[in-house]
């Protein structure tokens, strides 16, 4: 049975030159009430292999409302206000993800001579690179 799509929330940062113990404490401090308090899977950090102040966090949600209930967290406020204070540069992406979906039109190139017509099953989960041990 195909899994539905879930969203992923993807936090990537530069932080401030002296400052990434600071961010990777803050980081620890919060995630443990994320999960608490939204249907999110464990939030995962990852760091650049060539450059330790860059770094991405990773949070699975279920869905929009589990989006909406992030997001009006005090521990979300906290961390936005900490990437201001904490980082050069921040970005925050939004994704829906598909595993195990049946493939949309869009999604797929169109079938060449003796291929299955796009609505098959689309396997998009892939391995995950290893998380991020601090």
């Amino acid at each position: 049975m195909a899994k539905k799509g879930q969203i992923d929330v993807t936090i990537s940062v530069k932080v401030m030159t002296g400052k990434r113990e600071e961010f990777i404490q803050a980081i620890r401090s919060l995630k443990g009430d994320f999960v608490k308090k939204v249907k999110v899977g464990k939030p995962i950090l990852y760091q650049k292999i060539d450059d330790r102040t860059v770094f991405s966090l990773v949070c699975e949600l279920g869905n929009e409302e589990d989006l909406k209930v992030l997001e009006e967290t005090e521990e979300f406020k906290v961390l936005m206000g900490a990437l201001k204070v904490l980082c050069q540069e921040s970005d925050i992406r939004y994704s829906y993800v598909y595993r195990n979906e049946p493939a949309q039109p869009w999604m797929s190139p169109e079938p060449e001579s003796g291929e299955t017509e796009a609505g098959q099953d689309l396997d998009l989960s892939g391995p995950e690179p290893p998380e991020w041990q601090h």
